[in-house]
């Protein structure tokens, strides 16, 4: 379960029959056909490490040049998760289950990041600064989505 939280890719793809994540198609940087990335999602997308839960290797993509020229800028990053870019809030959802059960659930909106400044998307992963949110149906999907990945997982 850990690896498929983990990989944005494997998570994705789990998750693609609920229609919860935008559409996506993971990638390596070897791919030869990266116009292709753009007929499927359309233009701008979002492009980012498929791995990690801080925001390496991301940012929105306007043109293939844009994804070439990323490609070579991030060389450590093997493994690429492009994805429909949605504009709007960027939520987020905590979930604590106890033997199953979601016992305690938090939402909030991430509003600023930790040195924003020195990423181009200006997203890094880390939240300098957040609002918590009453959002019930964010918290649906969310355990939602949780229960479809512990019955995937076992």
């Amino acid at each position: 379960m850990a690896e498929l939280l983990v990989d944005k890719s494997i998570m994705t793809e789990a998750l693609a029959e609920l229609h919860v994540v935008p559409k996506s198609v993971a990638f390596t940087r070897e791919e030869e056909n990266l116009s292709a990335i753009g007929h499927i999602l359309g233009y701008p997308y979002w492009v980012r490490s498929s791995s990690g839960s801080s925001g390496l290797g991301s940012l929105k993509i306007s043109n293939e040049v844009a994804l070439r020229n990323w490609l070579v800028l991030n060389p450590d990053v093997e493994f690429f998760l492009a994805s429909q870019y949605l504009p709007g809030r960027n939520l987020a959802c905590k979930l604590l289950y106890w033997k199953g059960k979601l016992v305690r659930a938090a939402s909030a909106e991430r509003v600023n990041y930790i040195m924003a400044k020195v990423v181009p998307s200006g997203i890094t992963g880390n939240t300098s600064f957040g609002r918590l949110l009453n959002e019930p149906q964010l918290v649906e999907i969310a355990d939602r989505a949780m229960q479809h990945i512990f019955k995937k997982t076992g």
